[in-house]
């Protein structure tokens, strides 16, 4: 099980890892010199597409076009480090499915807009600092924080179709093989890993809004 567990877990790290990505990305635009308050625009504000499609779909572009495998090869046969990089594909498209992708590029211009208005920013600003230094830290810290909350349950009921179209030898994949085999035993134990990190997946958020939640009251 901790073989799968390590795998679920490279999944979920490379999501943190391409969200947090796409939120400085937006942060970047939306804070742009020159750029009039009130008409940011979002981007990919329509941009959710579901594992069962953007994943067949990468998996084969990828192998006709680029001659490139994107299945993830089994654990035993393969390095960490060869491990790391072939769930790399599947995290991205996990992103774009469970909402991740989208809900953070509004929110950090969302989030842009509403505390650019704020006093603080107004008073960096007559120090010397620009709206982008200013506000980096804030934009970044609750859009992220907020879009994580907010797509969990997305993310975690995508993950099971993501890692049973690339192989990826995941708790999803490792429930979905059980569940066709009727092993009630098995399919208990791979569920109750996936329970267990949506969980602590769950609380950690909870927990991250909470607490920046009480040091920006001050700043509304």
């Amino acid at each position: 099980m901790l073989g799968y567990l390590s795998t679920t877990a490279m999944i979920l790290l490379w999501c943190a890892l391409f969200t947090a990505a796409r939120a400085y990305g937006s942060f970047q635009l939306a804070s742009r010199p020159g750029r009039a308050p009130g008409r940011a625009r979002p981007l990919g504000q329509t941009l959710v597409v579901p594992a069962l499609v953007a994943g067949p779909v990468l998996v084969v572009v990828a192998y006709k076009l680029l001659a490139v495998n994107l299945h993830v090869p089994v654990g035993f046969f393969a390095t960490p480090v060869e491990m790391l990089l072939a769930t790399a594909a599947p995290a991205l498209v996990l992103v774009l499915a469970s909402g991740l992708w989208t809900h953070v590029g509004r929110g950090v211009t969302r989030e842009f807009e509403h505390w650019r208005a704020k006093p603080f920013a107004t008073a960096g600003l007559a120090f010397g600092q620009t709206p982008r230094t200013a506000l980096r830290r804030v934009v970044l810290v609750t859009s992220l924080t907020r879009a994580f909350g907010d797509c969990l349950p997305w993310l975690f009921g995508e993950l099971v179709i993501v890692e049973t179209v690339f192989g990826a030898p995941g708790l999803g994949l490792d429930a979905w093989h059980l569940a066709r085999t009727r092993d009630l035993e098995g399919l208990a134990y791979a569920l109750f890993g996936l329970a267990t990190l949506y969980l602590m997946a769950t609380v950690t958020a909870a927990m991250a809004q909470r607490w920046i939640g009480r040091r920006l009251e001050s700043y509304a």
